[in-house]
C-alpha cells in the first residue's frame, strides 16, 4: 500500500486542504489527487471499500460525485427551493459521505506521526539511534515600559488608526479609558481604498458588486484589513510603523494627484501604488509616462481596471483624502519626535543575560549558541539587525527575509541544520523560514512580534523542535510592545480625558483578532 506520511507540521494544513475539497470541491477532486500515486485506479491498493466496488476507486468516487451533486442542489426534484429542514438534512448527510470518504479512503492512505505517538511506539528505535526531541519549556513574556508622553501618543495612534474598534479600549485589569472619538475627521477613514464607494455614478458602482457585496461593504472590508496592516506594524516596531505611515502618505498622495490630472486609476489586478511610485517616475520620466504605461498594462487585463475623470467622483471625496493625510502627516510629525524604543532597549538588555546564557542557550554546547528571532516585518528586521551589528554582534548577525532567502540559503543550511559552521551567532528572520527548514542547532527562539494566527507561532517553534536535536529545553521568549509595570493616569490636552498606560497591548489585539473573523 502507498502511504502517505504527514509530518506534525503539515498535519494542520494537511486537514485543512482535505476540507476545502470537501467544501468546494467534491469527491473527484479527492480522487484526481489520489491518481497522482495510485495509477490504477479501477485495480487500487485499497481493500477497505465495501463488496460493491472491492478495489474500484474510479467507481466508488464515481457514486460518490453522483450523491454530492444531488445533495448540493438548492432545489428539490420538483424545482422549488428547499426548505431549512430539507437543506439541514442535506447538510447531515454530506456529512455522512465525507465521513465514510475519510474512512474508508483517507485514513488507510495517510499515517499521522505525532511527536506523541513516535515517543510512544517508536522509543526504542530512537535510543538505538540516539534520537530524541527536546523539551519545550513555557514560553515566557516579555514586556516594556513607556513613559507618560509615549504612552499618550501610542494610545491616541492605536484609535486613530484603528477607528472601527478602539472607541472604548480596556486596559489589562478591565478599566476604560476614553478618547473623544465623535469626531471622524480626527481618526483615518481609509478613504484611499474607499474611491468606488465615491463614485457618483450608480452604474458606475454596480459594475463594482460582486455577488451580494455592495461598494460600500467592499471599501469597508479594504479600510479594514489596512487598519489590522498599521496595527500590526505598531505591534511589531515603532521602525515598521514609521515607514508604513510614510508610505501611506505616498499613497494618498497618489490618489490626490491623480484626481488633480483626471486620471484616477481603479485596478483590482495592477499594483497602481507600485506604478506611481517616484522610483518608477524617476524610471520612465514623470507620472504622466507612468499613466501611459498603466494604461498598457491595463490593456491586457479585464473590464473591471478602468481610468476614470475626476468628474466621475462625488465632490466631498477629495475632501475625505486631504482630511486622511493631514492626520497621517500629524501622526508622522508626532512619531519623529519620539526617539525612544523602550520595546527595542528591552530586547537589546535581554541579549547578553538571557538568550546567551550558558546555563539555556546550548548548555551541552556552550560554544555553539544560535538564538533566532522572528519578525512579520522586513523593517523591524534591518532594524534589529542595525542595532546588533553596532552591539558587538559585527558580522555575527545573519539577516533573512523573502528577497533575500535564495542566496542564503546554503548559508542557513550549514549554519543552522547539519553542517557545522559557526558563520553566525544570531539568525533575524520574518516567516520566510517558519516553515521548510530545519534551524535545530539553535534551542532559543524570540519572538519579537507576535503573529496573530498561532498556527504560525507553531511553525515557528517546529524549526527547533525537531527529533534529533542535541538541545534538551527548548526556550521561547515572546515580547509585547506596551505593557506597563505601574499603573499610572495623565490626563490629555483639555479633554480631562484619563489614560491608564498599564495596558497590555496583546489585549487590544486579541479584540481586534477575534473581530477579523467576521470580516
Amino acid at each position: 500500500m502507498i502511504l502517505l506520511l504527514v509530518s506534525v507540521s503539515a498535519r494542520a494544513t494537511v486537514k485543512a486542504s482535505f476540507r476545502k475539497i470537501a467544501m468546494f470541491s467534491g469527491p473527484l477532486s479527492f480522487r484526481n489527487q489520489i491518481g497522482l500515486f495510485q495509477t490504477e485506479l479501477r485495480n487500487s491498493t485499497l481493500d477497505t471499500l465495501d463488496e460493491k466496488y472491492g478495489r474500484n476507486l474510479e467507481s466508488y468516487f464515481a457514486d460518490k460525485q453522483i450523491e454530492y451533486t444531488g445533495l448540493m442542489k438548492r432545489h428539490d426534484t420538483l424545482g422549488n427551493p428547499k426548505t431549512k429542514t430539507q437543506i439541514d438534512a442535506d447538510h447531515a448527510e454530506l456529512r455522512l459521505l465525507f465521513k465514510d470518504i475519510r474512512h474508508r479512503v483517507i485514513e488507510p492512505l495517510c499515517i499521522r506521526r505525532t511527536r506523541r505517538g513516535i515517543e510512544q511506539y517508536f522509543k526504542d528505535d530512537m535510543g538505538k539511534q540516539g534520537l530524541k526531541f527536546p523539551a519545550i519549556r513555557d514560553p515566557e513574556k516579555r514586556t516594556c515600559k513607556m513613559n507618560a508622553e509615549l504612552a499618550r501618543l501610542f494610545y491616541d495612534t492605536v484609535n486613530i488608526i484603528a477607528p472601527s474598534i478602539s472607541k472604548t479600549p480596556v486596559d489589562a485589569t478591565g478599566g476604560n479609558f476614553t478618547l473623544d472619538m465623535t469626531d471622524e475627521t480626527k481618526v483615518l477613514g481609509y478613504y484611499r481604498y474607499r474611491a468606488i464607494e465615491y463614485l457618483a455614478d450608480p452604474k458606475d458602482k454596480d459594475f463594482y458588486e460582486k455577488h451580494n457585496l455592495k461598494v460600500q461593504g467592499i471599501s469597508t472590508r479594504l479600510a479594514q484589513m489596512m487598519e489590522i496592516h498599521l496595527v500590526k506594524r505598531l505591534e511589531s516596531s515603532f521602525t515598521a510603523f514609521k515607514e508604513s505611515l510614510r508610505n501611506l502618505k505616498g499613497y494618498y498622495e497618489n490618489m490626490i494627484t491623480m484626481l488633480d490630472d483626471a486620471a484616477v486609476f481603479i485596478c483590482p489586478d495592477l499594483d497602481i501604488n507600485t506604478e506611481l511610485s517616484p522610483e518608477k517616475q524617476e524610471l520612465r520620466g514623470g507620472i504622466k509616462m507612468c499613466y501611459k504605461e498603466i494604461e498598457r498594462k491595463m490593456q491586457r487585463k479585464d473590464e473591471r481596471n478602468r481610468k476614470f475623470t475626476v468628474g466621475a467622483f462625488v465632490p466631498e471625496y477629495r475632501k475625505l483624502l486631504e482630511n486622511d493625510r493631514a492626520i497621517i502627516e500629524n501622526l508622522i510629525g508626532r512619531w519623529d519626535r519620539q526617539t525612544t524604543d523602550p520595546k527595542l532597549a528591552a530586547f537589546l538588555r535581554k541579549i547578553d543575560g538571557v538568550f546567551f546564557d550558558p546555563k539555556i542557550n546550548n548548555p551541552q554546547n556552550p560554544d555553539d549558541q544560535k538564538p533566532i528571532i522572528f519578525t512579520e516585518a522586513v523593517p523591524t528586521v534591518n532594524m534589529l539587525a542595525d542595532n546588533l551589528d553596532s552591539g558587538g554582534y559585527e558580522g555575527k548577525v545573519l539577516a533573512i527575509t523573502a528577497d533575500r532567502i535564495a542566496e542564503n540559503r546554503e548559508t542557513v543550511d550549514t549554519n543552522y541544520d547539519g553542517v557545522k559552521r559557526r558563520d553566525y551567532q544570531i539568525l533575524i528572520t520574518t516567516d520566510v523560514l517558519s516553515e521548510g527548514v530545519n534551524l535545530h542547532r539553535s534551542n532559543v527562539i524570540v519572538n519579537y512580534d507576535s503573529p496573530w494566527n498561532s498556527a504560525r507561532l507553531m511553525q515557528r517553534l517546529g524549526r527547533i523542535n525537531r527529533v534529533g536535536s542535541e538541545a534538551d529545553c527548548i526556550n521561547v521568549y515572546n515580547f509585547y510592545p506596551s505593557a506597563q509595570g505601574t499603573r499610572r493616569s495623565i490626563s490629555s490636552n483639555g479633554h480631562g480625558t484619563r489614560y491608564r498606560p498599564s495596558m497590555s497591548f496583546s489585549a487590544k489585539t486579541a479584540r481586534f483578532s477575534a473581530r477579523k473573523k467576521n470580516w
